[in-house]
């Protein structure tokens, strides 16, 4: 792959509000592959267009951080523009920690007052560097073994700063053996006939809560084409037995696909208080900014007139995402992580405001009422062994991972837009408290 320097040009810069024009001066560097031809706005998925802009290693606007100690990299390459605590170019382990987090689905996590909620969760306390209002407890953590071609994702344990992670090592990831709650279910339906081998069935609590440790491919692949061969293959007795998921690294144009059949969302409340929800077959796609710098997965937009004069942000007015030009206007970050969540699953977790995550993620399931407006449970209808009558209706069929249709409706579709900074992640793992 060639890079190429280009004049000043006048960009197309993709958000939640659509595109507008910026000019960008020289130089900025194509990742396209010469004589490739590309859309202006180029989308994160696999089979889109692969135009994708290096942004200049500096932060410009009224809203980027002034102190120098917010820039450790400096302006010596790409890496000052998502204020990266690392630098992964020199080093033969990547690792990267979450730093904004926006859901399109399910629709419970799409009203602003919890995507407002979860974006503040997703940063570490900095007033001095545009953190004033972060709280350290939703905090994605990915750590790739280049030299092993293995990698580990999972969520930190909350930190209560940034000073306090960086004095600590870095962030841990979490990991319960027998998490659960009180209002576990004694049991949970059998997977259908057509459940496919290599994915683990519904789960009743407890469960286990850990880091996925992923391989890497040779070549990369698509979903659902390869769904049933990669679950096979990582289903025991499977080649990849033992693996949590897989993963292609293209390291040449900066771009990442893993693929795990259950992982674990894992989202404080306080210290003492957080949730561990499982996501099925979460698939995530990832581009860098920078491929030879390999630090940040999204920039700092300090440039974005929808913030505030305190320059905190939020799901509406953000801080952070893509750089110029590199996503399509539906994406929030160059991060996609997409999945489903099983109502059977999230029925037996509760939040702060005392409703099960059933109901807080679905909102609202037509035709099934919930009395105690606290849970799903409470409709009568309510079986956790019949997914066919038994469940309110999601939007999601497990068994095929495709959408709701005819009697498979037992899950609710996951879709969220990060973006990631170089950061140092300790070896090992920690207790959640």
């Amino acid at each position: 792959m060639k890079t190429r320097l280009v004049p000043a040009v006048v960009i197309a810069t993709c958000g939640a509000l659509g595109c507008e024009e910026k000019i960008y001066p020289t130089p900025i560097v194509s990742l396209l592959p010469e004589g490739a031809s590309a859309a202006p706005c180029a989308s994160t998925s696999a089979s889109a267009p692969t135009l994708r802009t290096v942004p200049p290693p500096s932060c410009e606007g009224r809203c980027c951080p002034t102190a120098m100690a917010c820039y450790p990299l400096g302006n010596r390459h790409s890496g000052a523009e998502c204020l990266a605590r690392r630098d992964n170019a020199t080093e033969t382990r990547w690792q990267f920690r979450q730093t904004f987090s926006l859901s399109t689905a399910p629709q419970g996590l799409v009203q602003s007052s919890i995507a407002d909620i979860l974006v503040a969760r997703s940063e570490l306390l900095d007033a001095t560097c545009g953190a004033s209002n972060a709280q350290g407890s939703f905090i994605q953590l990915i750590d790739f073994d280049t030299a092993a071609r293995t990698s580990r994702t999972g969520f930190a344990k909350l930190a209560a700063s940034e000073a306090d992670a960086l004095a600590a090592g870095g962030l841990c990831m979490v990991e319960n053996d027998a998490y659960t709650t009180d209002h576990a279910l004694a049991a949970v339906y059998a997977p259908p006939a057509n459940w496919p081998k290599g994915l683990p069935p519904p789960m009743a609590m407890p469960w286990k809560v850990a880091p996925s440790n992923a391989v890497e491919l040779d070549s990369d692949f698509t979903l659902p084409d390869q769904r049933e061969a990669l679950l096979g293959r990582l289903a025991p007795g499977g080649d990849l037995d033992g693996k949590g998921g897989v993963f292609y690294f293209d390291k040449a144009r900066g771009y990442m696909h893993g693929y795990s059949p259950l992982t674990y969302i894992v989202n404080y409340d306080s210290a003492t208080s957080y949730s561990a929800i499982p996501i099925r077959e979460a698939e995530m796609t990832q581009w860098l900014n920078d491929p030879a710098n390999p630090n940040c997965s999204g920039v700092v937009l300090g440039d974005n007139p929808a913030l505030p004069d305190s320059c905190v942000g939020d799901s509406s007015h953000r801080f952070w995402g893509c750089p110029p030009g590199d996503c399509a206007s539906n994406e929030a970050g160059p991060t996609k992580i997409q999945g489903y969540f099983l109502i059977a699953e999230i029925e037996q977790i509760f939040n702060p405001i005392g409703q099960t995550l059933c109901l807080l993620f679905g909102k609202q399931f037509p035709n099934w009422a919930t009395p105690d407006n606290m849970s799903c449970r409470s409709n009568p209808k309510w079986n956790a062994l019949d997914p066919v009558n038994g469940l309110p209706q999601g939007d999601w069929c497990a068994a095929t991972n495709q959408p709701a249709q005819g009697d498979c409706h037992d899950a609710l579709q996951s879709v969220s837009f990060s973006t990631f900074q170089a950061f140092p992640i300790e070896d090992g793992t920690c207790a959640p408290e």
